[in-house]
């Protein structure tokens, strides 16, 4: 597999990921066909399926939303490492599908609350602004190259996350998003 198709394969994963993600949020109450469903989407049918089925089956019907945890936070832990995967390869994350990439990659999880808070920032304050607008761009534009650093080099994502904390004091404070 090329490098290119190795880049490839990973996004396709990812998109598969977020789809069995938002596919488990939205589905209302778990059951075990739901459930299976969700692998399904993910592309986890084979490696997932018997270790969550047998905490399923352990489980009962005590601990379907346990259950649907477990699977969203392995969904989290896929995502963000084939995300590093395309950073470290060289590719491009999807701009559009509002990634935040210096904060994830200092962070470890695209769902950790701090990231969380950029995101919104982003999303309520920053995107209904023309500076906001041009500031995301350029943030899209250096910011994977910068993530990639972050990943590989431990004193930068020391000082990221001292000035991603900082920021975000800031930003809870002045809530306007």
């Amino acid at each position: 597999m090329g490098l290119s198709e190795g880049i490839g394969f990973a996004k396709d994963e990812i998109k598969k990921s977020k789809k069995a993600k938002k596919f488990l949020n939205s589905c209302g109450e778990l059951t075990e066909d739901k459930l299976n469903t969700a692998l399904e989407i993910a592309g986890m049918e084979d490696d997932g399926l018997n270790q969550v089925m047998m905490i399923w089956h352990e489980g009962g019907d005590l601990f379907p939303e346990k259950v649907r945890s477990q699977i969203l936070s392995i969904l989290d832990k896929k995502i963000q490492a084939l995300e590093e995967t395309v950073i470290e390869l060289g590719g491009t994350l999807d701009s559009d599908k509002g990634s935040c990439f210096i904060a994830t990659a200092t962070y470890g999880s695209y769902n950790h609350p701090t990231v969380i808070i950029y995101r919104n920032f982003r999303d309520f304050s920053l995107q209904n602004a023309i500076i906001g607008k041009f500031l995301i761009k350029f943030y899209y534009f250096v910011s994977p190259f910068i993530a990639k650093q972050i990943i590989r080099i431990k004193i930068l994502k020391t000082i990221s996350k001292f000035m991603l904390d900082s920021f975000s004091i800031i930003l809870q404070k002045n809530k306007n998003f």
